[in-house]
């Protein structure tokens, strides 16, 4: 990789430059050589990050699909208070921020793939993968919150009475 790096001229670039990034919330210095953590970084963190943030994409979006489709069979909007549509309302909120979070925890973990390449600093490469590793946390978060409030919603709608319906006589005129 080293070889890869020095024939495009990243190496040298790199290494003359006397500046180095390091972000002041991220974990200590590594002790291995630049090139030896880029590719561990690589070979591990970067394929495995990036295809479990693919698959909680897929699956935020396939909820959202199924709650958006099904939300009539969830929440009854025809005879039912607004509480339940609200409710299944905001968990829709939360499950497109999880779309966005993950997407932006994706990217993040691009420009870490990116920096071990080209640049391969180790403390910027672990701040990098750190902060995207914070998206993705803050995504599976917002979806978890997502998850609940359908199922909310779900209760609400199952317990709650029609309009019409009295609850002090049972004729179902009010």
């Amino acid at each position: 990789m080293q070889a890869d790096l020095a024939e495009r001229g990243s190496i040298s670039a790199f290494r003359t430059r006397s500046t180095r990034i390091v972000c002041a919330g991220c974990p200590g210095r590594i002790a291995m050589s630049l090139p030896d953590y880029a590719e561990l970084f690589l070979k591990y963190n970067y394929a495995e990050s990036k295809d479990l943030c693919k698959e909680f994409l897929t699956l935020v979006s396939g909820v959202l699909v199924f709650s958006v489709t099904f939300a009539e069979k969830i929440v009854r909007f025809s005879n039912h208070r607004a509480r339940g549509r609200w409710t299944l309302f905001g968990s829709w909120i939360f499950l497109v921020a999880a779309l966005i979070s993950g997407g932006i925890g994706l990217v993040k973990l691009g420009f870490a793939a990116n920096t071990a390449v080209y640049a391969p600093d180790p403390s910027l490469i672990r701040c990098l993968a750190h902060k995207a590793d914070v998206w993705m946390y803050a995504g599976g978060v917002l979806f978890v919150l997502g998850l609940l409030l359908i199922v909310v919603a779900g209760a609400l709608s199952m317990f709650a009475k029609p309009i019409g319906t009295s609850s002090v006589d049972g004729s179902g005129s009010t």
